[in-house]
């Protein structure tokens, strides 16, 4: 069965942190208002998908061991639910991959990268002295409490992006009542199935 998961809001196509999400890892900042990121914030982002790496916080709460050939992103923005791309071919990191995705990530320079983006949202601290993303950064964990888990906990074959994501509320009211947590991996149900060719 097809399968749906929620990301939180990102205003710079999930490319960078962009300090509008509404829920995931609460930020103390010294030099910027306090907010919110997650980790799916940089999904879009050219070094993860190098890699084709990815993270979705249904993966963080709760071991998944299966193969899951498609999962379909979705997005809660104004009350309304968009549809913003779909993974393909999709397994589960494990805690032994950890080292070796950092050591990449680490030779393509992702931590100056991250810096800068989290500068442009006026957290300017250096990246080092960013507490809540380090501890992710530093964890040995995929399966762990909000923010003590890795930066990333998933592996794709194939990651189709939309450039407009489309309107599901638009077509459908009922989906403004599911689908509203970020940690659930959701069925996706047969009534709901046409929604995702449109």
């Amino acid at each position: 069965m097809k399968k749906i998961s929620k990301v939180v809001h990102n205003i710079k196509n999930w490319k960078s942190v962009s300090g509008v999400a509404q829920t995931g890892i609460h930020v103390n900042s010294s030099t910027r208002k306090n907010y919110y990121f997650g980790l799916e914030e940089w999904n879009n982002s050219d070094i993860f998908k190098k890699h084709k790496l990815f993270y979705l916080d249904s993966f963080r709460s709760y071991p998944r061991f299966d193969y899951y050939e498609k999962i379909e992103l979705i997005n809660f923005n104004k009350s309304t639910v968009f549809h913003i791309g779909t993974l393909v071919g999709v397994t589960s990191l494990k805690c032994k991959d950890i080292q070796e995705i950092r050591n990449k990530l680490i030779n393509d320079n992702w931590l100056n990268e991250v810096e800068k983006n989290f500068n442009d949202i006026n957290d300017t601290r250096p990246i080092e002295s960013h507490l809540e993303y380090m501890q992710c950064w530093n964890s040995e964990d995929i399966i762990a409490p909000i923010n003590e888990g890795f930066i990333l906990n998933l592996r794709y074959e194939d990651f189709i992006y939309f450039d407009q994501p489309i309107n599901l509320t638009l077509h459908n009211k009922e989906v403004n009542s599911l689908w509203k947590r970020l940690i659930k991996l959701y069925d996706l149900k047969i009534e709901f199935n046409d929604l995702f060719y449109l």
